[in-house]
């Protein structure tokens, strides 16, 4: 897997499945290349966006369902 690959699976992960799946790429990432400090602070992200996810999933009774915006941006 290509960095670009981690870093847009990182940038996209939006449901709990997508950051889990995010998060195991940028651990085999970071596993082989340590140096990659652009990467590590990436890895803050998904851990906040993993923590909201984890909340909307407890509260949803919805599934991978994303908010839709109106027209005027709400």
């Amino acid at each position: 897997m290509s960095r670009q690959t981690v870093v847009n699976m990182v940038l996209n992960a939006y449901m709990l499945d997508d950051c889990l799946s995010a998060e195991e790429a940028l651990t085999q990432w970071l596993t082989a290349h340590p140096q990659d400090i652009g990467l590590h602070e990436l890895a803050g992200q998904v851990g906040i966006v993993k923590a909201a996810a984890m909340e909307r999933a407890a509260t949803s009774t919805k599934t991978n369902t994303r908010p839709t915006l109106t027209a005027s941006g709400r």
